[in-house]
């Protein structure tokens, strides 16, 4: 009689919560994966698109764009109009959903790492006018205006944020992540209903004199999604939440240490120098040298003048990324007029400090897994003798 109760238990403890769990990551995995393909595509300009791509496009397909805007219409129950430096698009908003940055560090209503929201456009129901959004995707004309929309089945990305443009893609890159991938939609629904089948055999169980310890397993198990929140091993538990938090924290910097080299897939034209262009045409560079003083690079014999803010003190090898400039024979990096473009300056390869933290990602989740096993483990057998008392 032990069988039902533990296939019972781990289908819904977790095999289904970790269904959840394995969606709930490639959801937000694909949604990164989204933010960083619109920041490789061009600057939508409304008041410049051509009227189509060409005669083998009769629907008036532009290309792939992104716009940065804010909110200065309605147009029905799907549709919105933005404006912004680049002229008005509309956005067909029709089966998306929308995600919500939150408020910037530093105005006390939010954290770096907080996840961003997710909520579907048809339960939306309310936008202020002058609501900042990032869209991109499939750009139309329609009648002489631009509109973004669905193609092949793939919907634009709508980002609403409340943080200065350049602060988009790193605070999105780091809080596009589920918090604990563990707590999803199917956890709640998964352990009620798994506790409650539980106690039902539990009772079936406890009228046969014969299955007495599958009775008592059955109703310790019922109370199991409970054991973390008990003593004596609770403290275990508040273990776990750090060591998993630390692990999330590393998979962003992890995350955020390959950013830059987005823009150069191959690296040609020099050992130390990689110059490319960004979608806007903007020169962007990427050099490795070490430093001849606080804000100046040698890259490999070339002197680069480093921006105001980037001074970084380092002995070994350097790696500068920013906006390629060039004044009167003296080359200097800046800040890229891009917001979805990065500005850096670190102390040694980002890949290798990239690999660092994925490997500390993987131990703090298997120190994470251990902790709560151990915690439940604890518990749970606190619980059968508890159990086995109750029932005589």
């Amino acid at each position: 009689m032990l069988a039902p109760v533990a296939g019972v238990a781990l289908l819904f403890f977790l095999v289904l919560p970790g269904v959840g769990a394995f969606l709930a990551r490639a959801r937000w995995r694909t949604f990164r994966s989204a933010l960083s393909a619109v920041s490789r595509w061009p600057t939508a300009d409304a008041r410049h698109e051509p009227p189509s791509s060409g005669a083998g496009e009769p629907d008036g397909f532009v290309g792939f764009h992104r716009f940065f805007g804010s909110l200065e219409a309605l147009q029905g129950d799907d549709r919105i109009w933005l404006s912004g430096a680049a002229g008005s698009v509309a956005v067909d908003l029709r089966g998306v959903s929308v995600y919500l940055l939150p408020a910037a560090t530093g105005t006390g209503r939010a954290r770096a790492d907080e996840e961003l929201s997710s909520v579907p456009w048809n339960r939306i129901f309310a936008l202020s006018e002058g609501t900042t959004l990032l869209v991109g995707g499939a750009l139309y004309r329609e009648e002489g205006r631009s509109i973004f929309k669905a193609r092949d089945g793939t919907p634009p990305l709508a980002l609403i944020y409340d943080c200065p443009r350049s602060a988009i893609m790193r605070r999105a890159i780091r809080g596009g992540r589920h918090v604990n991938e563990y707590w999803n939609p199917f956890t709640l629904p998964s352990l009620v209903t798994g506790s409650f089948i539980l106690a039902v055999l539990a009772w079936i169980l406890m009228g046969r004199p014969d299955a007495r310890f599958a009775a008592v397993t059955a109703l310790a198990a019922a109370v199991s999604p409970l054991t973390p929140f008990l003593p004596p091993a609770f403290p275990l538990y508040f273990l776990y939440r750090l060591s998993w938090r630390h692990g999330r924290r590393l998979r962003a910097e992890r995350d955020l240490a390959n950013l830059p080299l987005r823009w150069f897939p191959t690296m040609a034209g020099g050992t130390d120098q990689f110059v490319t262009l960004l979608p806007d045409l903007e020169p962007y560079a990427m050099l490795r040298g070490t430093l001849v003083d606080s804000r100046t690079l040698d890259a490999g014999g070339l002197r680069v003048r480093l921006p105001e803010g980037s001074i970084l003190a380092s002995e070994g090898e350097v790696w500068a990324f920013g906006t390629w400039r060039e004044d009167r024979g003296e080359v200097s990096l800046a800040e890229p007029d891009d917001p979805l473009a990065e500005l850096a300056v670190v102390a040694g390869d980002p890949r290798v400090r990239a690999a660092r933290c994925s490997s500390g990602a993987r131990r703090y989740l298997a120190a994470s897994a251990a902790l709560i096993g151990l915690t439940v483990a604890v518990n749970l057998f606190l619980v059968l003798y508890l159990a086995a008392r109750l029932v005589g």
